[in-house]
């Protein structure tokens, strides 16, 4: 992920990972630009059943996350 957003520099972005907040909270990913600023939090669920919805996540058909808010 980090690389792929790095390309976006040469379009005018500024790329900004892990940024700490405080203990145990930090932004993932922060894209500055053109376009405005997003924030990105990515996760990694290796061999995990994942479906998406349009403001929440839910893991192996468990319990909803609402990773969106």
């Amino acid at each position: 992920m980090r690389a792929e957003l790095n390309r976006l520099e040469r379009h005018g972005w500024r790329v900004l990972h892990s940024i700490l907040l405080a203990v145990k909270v930090d932004v993932d990913h922060l894209l500055i630009g053109p376009g405005g600023v997003f924030s990105i939090n990515t996760k990694h669920h290796h061999k995990r059943a994942v479906w998406v919805g349009d403001d929440s996540v839910k893991l192996d058909y468990g319990k909803l996350a609402p990773y969106a808010r």
